[in-house]
């Protein structure tokens, strides 16, 4: 008995202040929306990074860092990296052939005028080269020791709306 005069009370209380009522549930749509957005993009990010990774190959093992028992996924956004320490003790492991780093960041890149957050891959020459992954169409790969970057065939174009010509300067904050 009691639950029913509840809802009858509610349901009045809801008639007489329509407005009211009108914008709560477009505040709370709008918040559903942009929770369910914000979703999707970072699960479509995740899934990008984990696409190139298994471009690699099936007999490639893939050490993230993190807490054990933490999902691929967790390890990739929780920005924890190995050490040079880290490392050197995988390469230790036997039948352990390459052992080389990667690192995911999502950081702002500046070209001309232009600043854009982008989604970046940082790793040694040597990764790329044994990997295979990374075809190079016009240039060369980049020298160790030096800040030098790789931009994919698309990448000026999707991210500054141009074409970056090789030898350009990009700053990387």
């Amino acid at each position: 008995m009691k639950l029913f005069l509840l809802i009858k009370i509610a349901l009045r209380e809801i008639e007489v202040r329509k407005l009211r009522s009108l914008l709560t549930v477009i505040g709370i749509s709008i918040g559903v929306i942009f929770i369910v957005i914000i979703i999707s993009l970072s699960e479509g990010l995740i899934s990008s990074v984990l696409g190139v990774l298994m471009e690699l190959g099936k007999d490639v093992i893939f050490i993230l860092p993190g807490k054990a028992g933490s999902t691929p996924r967790a390890a990739l956004a929780s920005g924890i990296e190995f050490t040079e320490s880290d490392i050197e003790q995988i390469k230790k492991i036997p039948d352990v052939k390459y052992v080389f780093p990667i690192t995911y960041l999502a950081l702002p890149v500046k070209y001309l005028k232009d600043t854009e957050q982008t989604f970046l891959i940082s790793t040694t020459r040597f990764s790329l080269e044994i990997s295979g992954v990374f075809n190079i169409e016009k240039g060369r790969y980049f020298e160790d020791g030096k800040y030098e970057v790789i931009l994919g065939a698309r990448y000026g174009k999707t991210i500054f709306g141009k074409e970056i010509p090789i030898g350009s300067n990009l700053f990387i904050k």
